[in-house]
């Protein structure tokens, strides 16, 4: 009686030992819209990791988002910057004046946001905005160089020294 209950055990666990098809290109295209959805639902009542902010650069397809990632820490100081900090800016960005902005006003001469989520959407804006002026950012470096991103001369050399 006992390999009876067994083999019908077996027989009830076999077609979930591994043999079922893996998901779909829809279904894993479905799960990572779900996963992208509930990041945008929830990262306003989460605090700043780098962690978030890695997910908040792919989530927004941000370009080049490792280059996006060192001027972040270069602009913050490792995000200890007071305009990090109070500002809620990640990137060290002035507030826009000819493009759309999610800034909601200024600290210490650059913009402020309610979120540091808003700061990376902003910087999404950013090269949006650059996008439709025919700027070309297949070269990321050069781009920043170009639409002088900033003020530091040597700015490209320290993006290049952070690892």
């Amino acid at each position: 009686m006992k390999k009876l209950y067994i083999l019908v055990f077996i027989g009830l666990l076999y077609p979930f030992a591994g043999l079922c098809p893996s998901p779909t290109n829809n279904q894993r295209n479905s799960i990572e819209r779900a996963k992208k959805q509930l990041f945008f639902d929830t990262i306003y009542s989460k605090d700043f990791t780098t962690d978030l902010l890695r997910d908040a650069l792919y989530y927004l397809d941000i370009i080049e988002p490792e280059v996006v990632y060192k001027q972040a820490r270069l602009e913050t100081g490792d995000f200890k910057s007071d305009i990090f900090i109070y500002g809620n800016n990640i990137f060290g960005m002035k507030l826009a004046r000819s493009r759309e902005t999610t800034a909601i006003g200024e600290f210490q001469y650059h913009a402020r946001y309610y979120h540091w989520f808003l700061s990376v959407m902003d910087y999404k804006l950013l090269q949006d905005y650059y996008a439709s002026k025919g700027y070309q950012m297949n070269d990321y470096l050069v781009f920043l160089e170009q639409m002088g991103y900033a003020e530091d001369l040597n700015y490209i050399k320290k993006l290049l020294d952070i690892s």
